[in-house]
């Protein structure tokens, strides 16, 4: 399953070009308010695909460079992957190219080319100058060896050579972690008509699926998945990393505004404060006292905050510092977010942060040492984030191998961490297996599973069931994990929550309440079948037999697939490839069986023919059917009934 989904960003000055490039280089047209096409200038963030020469696709945000527009800008720029900075090459770096090459930075966004625009207009001497001055510039930070590409979106000078940078950055993306839970900040949210309320965003974790119930948060509105888009096409599941259109039934657009999340239900809790590790850019714009009122950014959501420095009065250009944010609203938020704080007024970029604890217990004593010393170790990794990373890495284990992997110095310690992580839902127990699990990888492989069942079904549209060894094998390769072990998942399968929704039979799953949908022209040969079988007693026909006399069948594999469904439906059963009896006759061979038994408590083959009157082709497939159904056994060369009667 492929999850290697990327995003690339635009990022500069006001008026350098950004989406003129964009324009360029998809095809599209980004800015989508009447005031931008009017102005002549982006107000916010616009979309597109950009389809790479090796046919991937790639989604592109284009963001405004206005200063007045930051906040629409971050909204956009946090799910990216990489990023195209742009810079005028008549005008060379100008304020809003600063602050957001410190926006990008303080997101750890590490990766990009550094774009040229209007190339046409200058001397190839001076674009040469300026590409110097840009290098230079950028010399100690993350872009001192991005590509520098000069191009012209006018006369399309360079853009080739763009595409090509484009496509060896997009090469070094990692995949996305789609085993997480679901969670999507909302950029933008509007109604159609026939459909109801549309929102869109990029997914920054987990998969979503049609029919999946979703919860609105901070609110907490719950809904339900209509209909998924990736790139303007519907799609049955969005993964992370795509920016996605979401169809949702039950919520009025009018509920709902730009920094919400769209969320896996009971995973994700708001929070109006947090603890966090905050980095001053360098050279900021002022300094950063204990209690300053700010803004704060993350994901697509704008809030108020007060800032509670915890180890010093004042942050000033560069210093870092562990703090906690009092929110003025809720926010959605999980360790290792990123986050933008900008000053309350002027409202200037001065720092970034990355979140510790999304909800801490208690309001902190500043300069307390044990209160910092414990924060510096969450922020490392404390006993439950290894426990975490363990589960993450390997699936499933029980208490003796997480101890051992984690170096912990007792199993109690290890399960009392454990009881609180399954009550805050980040993990699960496996009661039949003594085994924990994420809880979000335990969601994962039950939307895994439903989406494997519904694709067989598209497969073998006579079919109620899909089997479990080809669902092992699918799960174990999605996972990338081999302790999914056949009798691991038939534990987790065996669970309530996975019963709820899927239905255990033998060596299959079936969706439940699942119908198969046959048509007239599938009923009358389903009729014809079951009267060819019939009326065949013993000797049943070959597959090929059965195609001459039905050519409206076609094809084997419609003749195979209405025979599995006649089977399912048990009027047919399946004794050896190639040869289906009915169910009838079956049952009558049993009592032949039984009155040969009574005649003789154990019979050879030779007998049950001579029983049946049949050749040794259906005879000896016949017997080793009943053997696997222990009816008979066999012993040596001969054979004794198991059910007298």
């Amino acid at each position: 399953m492929d999850n290697k989904h990327i995003i690339m960003g635009t990022a500069g000055h006001i008026d350098h070009g950004k989406t003129t490039l964009i324009r360029a280089l998809t095809g599209k047209e980004t800015d989508y308010i009447k005031e931008e096409k009017e102005r002549g200038i982006s107000i916010d963030i616009g979309f597109a695909p950009f389809t790479l020469n090796d046919g991937r696709t790639i989604g592109v945000i284009d963001v405004p460079g206005h200063e007045k527009f930051i906040k629409n800008m971050l909204a956009g720029i946090g799910g990216i992957d990489f990023v195209l900075l742009i810079i005028d090459v008549n005008e060379g770096i100008m304020p809003q190219t600063t602050e957001h090459f410190h926006i990008l930075n303080l997101l750890g966004i590490k990766k990009g080319i550094i774009v040229l625009t209007k190339a046409d207009l200058a001397e190839d001497e001076w674009v040469d100058f300026v590409k110097e001055e840009v290098r230079e510039q950028f010399a100690t930070t993350a872009f001192k060896d991005a590509p520098i590409v000069a191009v012209s979106a006018t006369t399309g000078q360079g853009i080739d050579e763009l595409k090509q940078e484009i496509a060896k950055l997009a090469d070094t993306i990692k995949t996305k972690e789609t085993i997480a839970a679901f969670r999507m900040p909302i950029d933008r949210i509007f109604s159609i008509s026939g459909f109801g309320t549309v929102v869109t965003g990029t997914a920054i974790s987990g998969m979503v699926n049609i029919g999946d119930k979703i919860e609105l948060l901070p609110d907490g509105q719950e809904g339900r998945i209509r209909g998924v888009q990736h790139h303007s096409s519907k799609v049955e599941t969005g993964y992370a990393g795509q920016r996605l259109a979401l169809n949702i039934s039950g919520l009025e657009s009018a509920e709902i505004e730009r920094g919400m999340v769209v969320a896996e239900p009971s995973i994700f809790q708001p929070t109006n404060r947090i603890d966090v590790r905050i980095q001053m850019i360098d050279p900021s714009p002022r300094e950063l006292a204990n209690r300053s009122r700010v803004r704060i950014y993350t994901g697509s959501s704008e809030v108020f905050g007060r800032v509670v420095l915890l180890e010093s009065d004042t942050l000033n250009s560069g210093q870092a510092g562990l703090a906690q944010l009092k929110l003025e609203s809720p926010i959605v938020v999980e360790p290792k977010d990123r986050l933008i704080i900008r000053f309350y007024s002027p409202m200037e970029t001065i720092a970034g942060g990355v979140v510790i604890e999304p909800h801490p217990a208690k309001f902190y004593k500043r300069f307390h040492e044990q209160t910092l010393k414990e924060l510096r170790m969450k922020e490392k990794g404390g006993l439950a984030e290894r426990i975490l990373e363990n589960l993450k890495n390997i699936g499933v284990a029980n208490l003796k191998t997480l101890t051992t992997d984690v170096k912990a110095s007792s199993p109690d310690i290890v399960e009392k961490e454990l009881k609180g992580l399954i009550s805050s839902k980040q993990v699960h127990f496996v009661e039949a297996l003594a085994m924990y699990i994420l809880r979000a990888e335990y969601q994962y492989i039950l939307k895994t599973t439903i989406s494997l069942i519904e694709a067989y079904y598209k497969q073998h549209k006579f079919t109620r069931f899909a089997p479990k060894g080809q669902l092992h094998s699918e799960i174990v390769a999605a996972t990338k994990k081999t302790a999914y072990k056949p009798k691991v998942l038939e534990a987790i399968w065996n669970e309530q929550e996975f019963q709820e929704s899927i239905e255990s039979v033998g060596d299959s799953l079936a969706l439940r309440g699942y119908q198969v949908q046959l048509t007239a022209e599938d009923e009358q040969l389903l009729q014809q079948l079951t009267k060819i079988y019939s009326d065949a007693g013993i000797s049943v026909p070959s597959n090929k037999e059965v195609l001459e006399r039905i050519p409206a069948l076609k094809s084997e594999q419609r003749l195979l697939d209405l025979l599995m469904y006649l089977v399912e439906q048990d009027t047919l059963v399946f004794v050896a490839d190639g040869m289906f009896y009915h169910r009838q006759t079956i049952e009558h061979l049993v009592e032949v069986l039984q009155a040969l038994s009574a005649k003789k408590e154990k019979f050879t083959v030779s007998d049950f023919r001579d029983e049946i009157d049949s050749s040794r082709k259906y005879t000896v497939a016949l017997l080793e059917y009943f053997d696997r159904e222990k009816i008979t056994r066999r012993v040596g060369d001969e054979r004794v009934l198991l059910k007298k009667s």
